[in-house]
């Protein structure tokens, strides 16, 4: 799901988009400040620009936030929004690329907005087809963003903590992320990606909830959904399946409808939970492959019970309970992931 750069004969930006609305009014302008191809027109995105629609003194003043859209495309498209409420309205920014990469893409909304008398063209264009980079330094500069995802969960939740999300998401689960901070619930939500890059998540991913969507957390499929804590009350938590409610602002985590885990999960969490705490503090541990490393080992105390090295071996386990019925709730969970069948495909 997370995409990179890689290619300089793509784009780096599809459009730049200026968002407006004034307070009391649901009406908001969309006006196309660019777009690289202007023979086709772009749909409306206030939805995904404007989650919360209805906006007062007590709202966030200044926000940044990003988006994700799967469009019928061969690529996905992120949407990076920066969103200001000054004198009665609402201003919202939002460059649309195929890449994912913050640090870029909103330094060069910060860029435009500083100098609003500037050609917006002139000023995409100058990063438009950004420079190919050799295979070396596109590994190093995925594994940064990747790294740096990680540890921004590490600073607001433990290793142990950490270690429970990755065996949620190899799992498949459902997720309820919420916050008061929207810039804060956005990059929480994307970071979970990261815990199990270069595995895709397979289910639905929302970063920030739009208050016109709430019922999609009724889903009976896997979801990432990121919630502002204003609409949580909205939600029909009663009738929502299992999930898993994470709250940023407590630092706390809740599972509803989980399962009892083998006395071994815990003993590979508390492993994790040492390493990864060794691997923030000394530069020479690898983060990714320990988080490389829990999920083999859940997916092998799974299907197998115990941590195995063996791939083949692992395949003929998952392979023989894909099809059946009548095992435990866990070799069942790890049988039916979506998460893991990627793996198995490799």
């Amino acid at each position: 799901m997370i995409r990179f750069y890689r290619n300089n004969e793509d784009p780096l930006y599809f459009a730049l988009l200026k968002l407006t609305q004034n307070e009391g009014s649901s009406e908001i302008t969309q006006e196309v400040l660019y777009a690289d191809d202007s023979s086709s027109e772009l749909p409306n995105l206030s939805v995904y620009s404007v989650p919360q629609k209805q906006f007062n003194s007590t709202t966030e003043a200044y926000s940044s936030f990003i988006f994700y859209l799967k469009t019928t495309g061969l690529y996905p498209t992120y949407g990076y929004v920066v969103q200001s409420i000054l004198n009665n309205q609402r201003t919202v920014y939002c460059i649309l690329s195929p890449f994912y990469n913050p640090e870029i893409i909103f330094s060069t909304i910060t860029q435009y907005l500083s100098n609003a008398s500037q050609d917006v063209s002139a000023h995409l264009a100058k990063n438009l087809h950004p420079p190919i980079q050799d295979r070396k330094q596109m590994i190093h500069s995925e594994n940064k963003i990747i790294i740096s995802n990680i540890k921004t969960l590490l600073r607001h939740f433990d290793p142990e903590f950490i270690g429970r999300l990755i065996l949620y998401l190899v799992l498949d689960y459902r997720f309820i992320i919420s916050s008061s901070n929207t810039e804060l619930l956005s990059n929480f939500v994307f970071s979970l990606l990261s815990l199990i890059y270069p595995l895709s998540w397979p289910g639905v991913f929302i970063s920030v909830l739009p208050d016109s969507m709430s019922e999609i957390t009724l889903a009976p499929f896997p979801f990432i959904i990121g919630v502002h804590s204003s609409l949580l009350s909205q939600l029909d938590t009663e009738n929502m399946e299992s999930h898993v409610h994470i709250d940023i602002d407590n630092k706390t985590m809740e599972s509803f409808g989980d399962i009892q885990l083998p006395s071994k999960i815990s003993d590979i969490l508390n492993k994790f939970k040492k390493e990864i705490y060794a691997a923030v503090t000394d530069p020479d541990v690898d983060i990714l492959c320990e988080t490389h490393k829990l999920i083999i080992n859940v997916i092998s105390i799974g299907l197998c019970g115990k941590p195995v090295t063996n791939p083949e071996k692992l395949y003929k386990k998952w392979d023989k309970y894909r099809n059946k019925n009548n095992i435990q709730p866990l070799q069942k969970l790890v049988a039916e992931s979506q998460t893991v069948l990627q793996l198995m495909r490799e």
